[in-house]
């Protein structure tokens, strides 16, 4: 019963880790959906002030989500190594050079098929012990 009750929970958690990977995923599209507007000619200030704030937003929400889980890791010299990159994905820079970071975010949707993946193969594998 306990192996029932560890595997309920660790199903559970796939399935949040999955959600804040998606919400994030999403934010990430949104931030990279604004490159194309700092190369446009002509464009209206307020429209790259506006683009400017909602980056300041998003990118806060990455450093946010990088610090909560630098913190919650259990080495965080190992989580620094492998997840560096998120800190430089947080970075609001409004240029060329911002979008060159940006692209770092990229990283993300990776790490969401990986995810995604993995909770596919979790439903097999729990099908397959369910017909045994």
């Amino acid at each position: 019963m306990n192996k029932k009750i560890a595997k309920a929970e660790y199903s559970k958690s796939l399935k949040i880790h999955i959600a804040v990977e998606t919400v994030m995923c999403g934010l990430v599209v949104a931030s990279l959906a604004t490159i194309p507007l700092y190369f446009i000619e002509g464009i209206d200030e307020s429209v790259l002030h506006t683009v400017e704030i909602m980056e300041l937003f998003i990118s806060s929400i990455f450093l946010i989500e990088f610090i909560v889980r630098f913190f919650l890791s259990n080495d965080k010299s190992n989580y620094f190594r492998h997840y560096w990159w998120l800190l430089l994905a947080a970075i609001p820079i409004p240029s060329a050079l911002g979008s060159l970071l940006k692209s770092f975010r990229l990283l993300g949707l990776v790490k969401l098929v990986r995810l995604l993946d993995h909770y596919e193969y979790e439903k097999i594998y729990d099908n397959e012990l369910q017909k045994k």
